[in-house]
């Protein structure tokens, strides 16, 4: 990773910060919700119980054994699933939320 971002970071930005949320965005939230939310997406106690269950996931998923990148990750997952249901589960705003936030932690690092 380290030498491809040395030697191509328009790529690596290309990657990571665009690919990469989009593609999760897709596999996370689109399957996790379609088959969590198929029957009972109006029921709003439902939608907090799956808002919390996808970011937990989310957050052990990338966040490793660090309780700060859990965590952080944790919260990221809660935002992204909240702006899904939020959005009327269009999975294009999450895209965009999830594709600003990876390109603005690139460009803090």
């Amino acid at each position: 990773m380290q030498t491809l971002s040395q030697r191509s970071p328009i790529l690596m930005a290309l990657a990571l910060g665009v690919f990469a949320p989009i593609c999760e965005e897709l596999i996370i939230r689109g399957n996790f919700f379609s088959y969590a939310l198929a029957e009972r997406f109006d029921q709003p106690r439902y939608q907090l119980v799956t808002v919390i269950v996808n970011g937990v996931l989310f957050g052990l998923l990338r966040g490793g054994f660090s309780w700060v990148q859990l965590s952080y990750y944790t919260v990221m997952g809660l935002v992204l699933a909240a702006t899904y249901i939020l959005s009327g589960r269009d999975i294009r705003v999450n895209s965009v939320v999830h594709v600003t936030a990876n390109l603005g932690l690139m460009l803090m690092a």
